[in-house]
């Protein structure tokens, strides 16, 4: 069953609510995109590089920009597997790498030789790869997933590194 509010200042609440609640889910403006350039000139016009077209500061983010934008970072994903495959060739023979996802990592790498897994690695939020070499609690923070990749095949090949 519903209500009525028949109380002029309960109806003005309820009313006050709503528009906060229609506020909250504006769209966000090309100022706000990583693909706008702004021309700094004190004017609110600057240039769409995902368009590659004029555009203004209050512009709303359409469907076709959200789109747009999922189908970039799609490709970057992409090229960022390919150089990962890439390196597969710089591993010493025998090594093999593949991917998997899991819930806390996210895209987890994992390190095979044969059929032993010597480690996996990841990327934190911060850009780091995280080495976690199998048999071993040493888990560094370095700058490149060959880096990363160097330490788990280090540890694996040397047991004096490892801790059981």
């Amino acid at each position: 069953m519903t209500q009525l509010i028949t109380e002029p200042q309960a109806l003005l609440d309820k009313t006050e609510q709503n528009s906060q609640n229609v506020t909250q889910e504006l769209p966000t403006t090309c100022a706000s995109c990583p693909y706008f350039q702004p021309h700094n000139d004190g004017t609110n016009k600057g240039w769409c590089e995902l368009f590659d077209h004029f555009a203004r500061t209050t512009h709303e983010q359409t469907q076709d920009c959200i789109n747009t934008i999922r189908d970039e970072e799609s490709e970057i994903e992409d090229e960022v597997d390919e150089q990962l495959i890439a390196l597969t060739n710089e591993l010493p023979a025998g090594y093999e790498i593949d991917a998997a996802y899991d819930a806390v990592f996210g895209k987890m790498y994992r390190l095979w030789k044969s059929f032993h897994l010597c480690g996996t690695f990841y990327r934190d939020e911060e850009g780091y790869w995280i080495p976690q070499p199998s048999n071993c609690s040493f888990r560094p923070r370095v700058e490149t997933e060959l880096h990363a990749q160097m330490i788990i095949i280090k540890i694996y090949e040397d047991p004096c590194l490892q801790v059981e």
